[in-house]
């Protein structure tokens, strides 16, 4: 991958001097070995920046040119256990700003090769998934922290370009730039939705050392940070069209976009999927939405247990709004003793006194041992009658103070 961002760099034995890629530094420009001279074409700014370890960005500049025995020392630094290393390793890429060191990175993120002429580091055995977490963490680390405006304003250029390369998901530069939009959106850059929305779409082979689906929950991940309503129908898909950690995962993110994705849940709603269609109620419930009750009121109903209970907690907490949807369900559905247990507890958990007091003839009903009989009967008799019972909270909360 070649990013020219208009900066190069020049080794003089311990002396690392970064210029302009069409000159040579000056004597007076890398005089001093401990000190970096940065120029930015592109705004016409200069600074010299004191080096905090001046060996460990030359083996940086080292790594990225070629040099096969600093670039296993640099993997080295980026994956130890020791945070010390770690957090040196990260002073050194912050100091030296070299577009090339940035890309080799991201080619690594991507594709678990330092650069393409060092095959017999790719091809080398695979390092134990805690430690290629290990890497992965501290070059995502080294990517979304910036010290100063010129280190953001480079790896944007190398993000932006990196997110135009060509090719299909599973090729090296395609897996680039997937990794450039999981970094572009971990920065909040909306730019990145569409190239998250590829890897939700076109799941990318992964190395042996990752976990199974590691990009598609990065991705989930990164749609959660930029918290915008374009990041709900890449995750209405996978929460709809898939099951097991991903299925999770989306769930949990589109709970946590909140009213951002209300537009979202307003179309779930209309999947035939039951369980998609549950998990919009839950979403709506969540922001006050009083569209769904219905739906989420059956889920006191569901064969799952977490189903059941984060029903009736929801419907708890929507409180005396909540009560003709619960009472529609116990009326209709047979009372098992799962069924039952969930009714109760959505009941009984309502913070309203008045509805506590109103609900005490069911839930004496749910809680007798005649209750398949007794509860759908009694749960009938208040539908009937809920029209124009007026247990307003608001009311009951102005009446205590």
């Amino acid at each position: 991958m070649d990013l020219n961002c208009g900066v190069g760099i020049y080794l003089a034995g311990k002396e690392v001097v970064m210029v302009p890629t069409n000159r040579k530094p000056s004597k007076q420009e890398y005089r001093d070995k401990d000190s970096i001279y940065l120029e930015d074409l592109s705004e016409g700014q200069h600074s010299v920046r004191k080096l905090r370890y001046p060996l460990e960005c030359e083996l940086l500049l080292r790594a990225a040119h070629g040099d096969e025995e600093a670039a296993i020392k640099v993997l080295g630094y980026l994956k130890s256990q020791n945070p010390d290393l770690r957090k040196i390793i990260l002073s050194a890429l912050h100091d030296c700003q070299d577009a090339l060191v940035w890309q080799c990175l991201i080619n690594y993120l991507a594709n678990q090769e330092w650069s393409d002429p060092l095959d017999s580091i790719s091809a080398s055995p695979s390092p134990e998934p805690a430690m290629v977490e290990r890497l992965h963490q501290t070059i995502v680390e080294a990517f979304i922290t910036n010290e100063d405006e010129l280190e953001k304003e480079l790896k944007d250029r190398i993000l932006s370009q990196a997110l135009t390369l060509p090719g299909p998901p599973d090729s090296p530069s395609g897996r680039v730039r997937l990794a450039a939009g999981y970094l572009l959106g971990l920065l909040g850059d909306h730019r990145a939705i569409p190239v998250l929305e590829e890897i939700l779409t076109f799941p990318v082979a992964r190395p042996p050392s990752q976990q199974e689906e590691y990009w598609q929950l990065q991705a989930i991940h990164a749609l959660t940070v930029i918290h915008t309503s374009q990041c709900g129908p890449p995750l209405l898909k996978v929460l709809a069209g898939s099951r097991g950690q991903l299925h999770q995962e989306a769930g949990k993110a589109l709970m946590e976009l909140g009213n951002t994705v209300e537009d979202t849940w307003l179309v779930a709603l209309t999947y035939p999927d039951s369980h998609v269609r549950w998990h919009a109620a839950r979403g709506l419930g969540q922001i006050g939405d009083t569209r769904a009750l219905s739906t989420l009121a059956s889920g006191l109903y569901d064969e799952k247990q977490e189903v059941r209970w984060a029903s009736a907690r929801l419907l708890a907490q929507m409180d005396v709004t909540a009560i003709p949807a619960v009472l529609h369900v116990i009326s209709h559905y047979p009372i098992n003793e799962p069924f039952r247990q969930a009714a109760y507890h959505a009941l009984h958990a309502m913070p309203s006194h008045q509805a506590q007091k109103y609900l005490e003839p069911l839930l004496q009903a749910l809680h007798s041992s005649s209750a398949s009989l007794a509860a759908p009967l009694q749960a009938q008799k208040m539908a009937a009658e809920w029209q124009g019972k007026n247990l307003d909270p608001d009311q009951e909360e102005s009446h205590h103070e």
